[in-house]
């Protein structure tokens, strides 16, 4: 039959249980897994941040962005170094959150072929299974206590303590001057008879801050320090409710074996899991045929930028070739000077003969000839005056009115640049005095 294995990380050793799927027995396994089914392994409680957050009734994809936007107010460390993920009812959802760093610390441990899923969530899986849907779990391992609130099928909080069965050892040894084995022993044999016991239980249940009644049917205890005499007597005494051990499969231990039976389940349909896979991070090292196809693409921008090179090379000798030609035809005195000086010299010459050619009268003379034609179509119009000072033409006169002064300065477009009415108004006997201002045209 194809099975699932579960994978509890317990402080005093691995410990596998396998189930049949998608139904069947279960039973304890060693550690030799290789060519079974699949493998779940559990994330400690205390490696991870549970949070319960109200989510609107919508898509999956949508209450994922308000898992993520709340996680990213709420974690006390940024989201980037965390890998989470969720299980959800109506309005609900349960968050699992671990740092990037741990879970590599898990993995070390689980090997790659795991998948990773929370501790917490296999109390849950092994109390449905039990037939318990509103239940207080106490799980008293060796090195840390955990305990887990199911309320309605789904996780209601999860709290830890380091106050475990190693640390009670500690504290006996050292108040009864012991060593750790006679400790561990002498609290196998009396357990709650000792004073040192019911305290370190006392300051345990009062740090877990429960309610009181506790708002449960059912109190639900596993681990090894379940075994310790007088804890379910104490236990119901201080919280009202009759503490059981996990009504397990009879091939299991309660003791040892249920956080390993409820990873397990997690691979049978119906049952809460989450994934806590890390992103994966890109790779920065480049496989060869990555870098055969880098030097590919490097010969080809070589190449082109050859070929380049040499069409603008050819290019210009061409056009210095065209300009030598011109040159001697044009200014043969300058024939014999370097491209680079022989350019800088005609420049200056052009921009000396451009220069000559504003101020020349023979540029004033043309533009006030080319006048002429549009005066004339002004019936009545008077050029009083003319002005002529670094390139800009200035005529003084009068007209017969602001329209007409306004018509002949329009009719000058073709003549000068930007012709502009600087003065235009009412003179003496209903005459219109005006002054116009334009760019003489270069030829």
């Amino acid at each position: 039959m194809f099975r699932a294995t579960g994978l509890d990380l317990a402080a005093t050793g691995n410990r596998f249980v396998s189930v049949g799927l998608p139904w069947g027995s279960a039973r304890p396994e060693d550690q030799s897994l290789q060519g079974r089914g699949p493998l779940v392994a559990n994330v400690p409680s205390d490696l991870l941040t549970f949070r319960r957050l109200n989510v609107p009734p919508t898509s999956r994809e949508i209450r994922s962005r308000v898992v993520r936007e709340e996680l990213s107010c709420s974690l006390p460390f940024p989201l980037e170094e965390a890998v989470w993920d969720w299980t959800d009812s109506e309005d609900v959802a349960s968050v699992l959150v671990a740092m990037r760093s741990h879970l590599e610390e898990v993995r070390e441990r689980s090997g790659d072929r795991a998948r990773l899923d929370g501790e917490p969530l296999s109390y849950l899986r092994a109390a449905r299974a039990c037939g318990f849907e509103d239940a207080l779990v106490l799980d008293f391992g060796a090195s840390r206590t955990t305990m887990c609130a199911v309320k309605d099928g789904a996780l209601e909080w999860v709290r830890v303590s380091f106050r475990g069965g190693n640390a009670l050892d500690e504290r006996l040894a050292a108040s009864r001057d012991l060593t750790p084995e006679e400790a561990e022993s002498l609290k196998k044999e009396r357990g709650l008879e000792l004073p040192e016991c019911q305290e370190w239980l006392a300051t345990l249940l009062e740090e877990a801050l429960l309610p009181r009644p506790v708002p449960f049917e059912a109190l639900l205890v596993c681990g090894g320090g379940a075994q310790m005499p007088g804890l379910r007597e104490a236990l119901a005494d201080r919280t009202g409710l009759p503490a059981t051990l996990f009504p397990i499969p009879a091939s299991l231990c309660p003791f040892r074996d249920v956080a390993a039976w409820g990873a397990a389940l997690a691979a049978r349909p119906g049952l809460p899991r989450i994934r806590l896979q890390p992103t994966a991070r890109p790779e920065t090292s480049l496989r060869p045929w990555s870098l055969i196809w880098l030097v590919v693409l490097l010969l080809v921008a070589t190449v082109d930028l050859e070929v380049r090179h040499a069409t603008l090379s050819r290019r210009s000798a061409q056009q210095a070739e065209v300009l030598q030609v011109a040159v001697r035809q044009h200014a043969p005195d300058l024939a014999r000077l370097p491209n680079e000086e022989l350019l800088t010299t005609l420049s200056r010459r052009i921009e000396a003969a451009r220069e000559a050619t504003r101020r020349s009268p023979v540029l004033l003379l043309t533009t006030l000839g080319r006048l002429a034609g549009p005066l004339q179509e002004q019936s009545g119009m008077e050029i009083r005056a003319v002005g002529f000072e670094e390139g800009v033409l200035t005529l003084e006169g009068q007209a017969g009115s602001a329209q007409q002064s306004e018509a002949f300065r329009s009719s000058l477009g073709a003549i000068l640049d930007k012709p502009e009415l600087v003065e235009n108004r009412a003179g003496a006997s209903g005459q219109t005095r005006f002054r116009l201002e334009g760019q003489v045209r270069e030829p």
